[in-house]
């Protein structure tokens, strides 16, 4: 690994380990008593592992910046990050627009009047937004791009979302 304090031994720190997702505790045990800024050189990535540290990370954007996203994943990590995580890969005052326009969608007393609504199958919708019977999936997927302006209603923050979102999809221009 390059690290000299750092044995054969120690716990390897990979997000993408069926192992470490069955039982990840004592890695995360490890890594807060002996590697609070953790760097893992196969996967090109640091970690912080202590509360107070992540914390402090999360208030300084210019030095711990989210703009090239929160994963990983080759397709995911980019200047294109926020196509794909949208505000989550964005720094403020971006992020905080975008927060502040979702209001007070997944707060408890929100999502508390959505779990009825969750818990219900989706029905189907065509790409205009109207409701169908049946789907086909092959032709209904093709151009689901489409924003709802296109389609001839308003801007759309969400261009397809299940249920619960669909309270919040579609917002003045104005916004």
């Amino acid at each position: 690994m390059g690290y000299p304090d750092r044995a054969e031994r120690d716990p390897v720190y990979d997000p993408f380990s069926y192992r470490l997702h069955e039982h990840p505790y004592p890695t995360y045990a490890w890594m807060r008593e002996h590697a609070p800024l953790y760097r893992n050189d196969a996967r090109d990535f640091w970690a912080l592992s202590r509360y107070h540290d992540v914390r402090w990370a999360l208030r300084d954007p210019r030095l711990f910046s989210s703009r090239n996203g929160i994963s990983l994943e080759p397709d995911l990590w980019g200047p294109a990050a926020a196509k794909t995580s949208f505000f989550l890969a964005m720094d403020p005052p971006e992020h905080g627009k975008l927060r502040r326009l979702m209001g007070g969608t997944f707060k408890p007393r929100w999502v508390a009047t959505m779990e009825p609504r969750a818990h219900k199958p989706p029905g189907l919708v065509d790409k205009h937004g109207r409701r169908q019977d049946q789907a086909d999936i092959e032709s209904d997927l093709n151009g689901s791009a489409e924003t709802a302006s296109q389609a001839g209603g308003e801007e759309a923050d969400v261009i397809q979302a299940g249920p619960v979102l669909q309270e919040r999809q579609y917002r003045p221009r104005e916004d």
